[in-house]
């Protein structure tokens, strides 16, 4: 368990602990059962990519991961591929991706590839503010659907 734990935070360095991040000077509450990982500091996806796989060997996964895109305008072809396995990887364990800091060439992009009706619209937001919210929301009504 503390192997896997070093794992998350070398490979993440965006990892939430104590739930909360900060965003405009303003501290925000991480709802338990939400991960965040932020592709705007230097981790590439392949980091992520080696994150979720990490997450595979926890005994309990978050029910939901942000994938902050914060200060990514743009994204390859090679980082396209690796994005759709890192989909299917937390699709296999009913993990729902939600994306944050998306700008609009960036969700345009993801649209013309086929991503965004992958995770579905609704989870595409600009602002972390805004996904924290629908998280929140998901949480709720999943609470009283199972």
């Amino acid at each position: 368990m503390l192997l896997i734990r070093r794992d998350i935070l070398q490979l993440n360095p965006g990892f939430i602990k104590r739930h909360k991040i900060f965003y405009k000077d303003k501290e925000l509450a991480v709802p338990d059962g939400v991960d965040i990982f932020d592709l705007g500091k230097p981790p590439s996806i392949g980091n992520l990519y080696s994150y979720v796989e990490v997450i595979r060997n926890i005994a309990i996964p978050p029910r939901i991961m942000i994938i902050r895109f914060n200060n990514k305008f743009r994204i390859t072809q090679s980082e396209l591929d690796i994005l759709n396995k890192i989909i299917k990887r937390l699709g296999l364990q009913k993990i729902l991706i939600v994306f944050s800091d998306v700008n609009v060439n960036m969700q345009n992009h993801f649209r013309q590839t086929g991503i965004a009706e992958k995770i579905g619209e609704e989870n595409i937001f600009y602002f972390i503010i805004d996904a924290l919210e629908h998280t929140k929301n998901v949480l709720r009504s999943n609470m009283f659907s199972s």
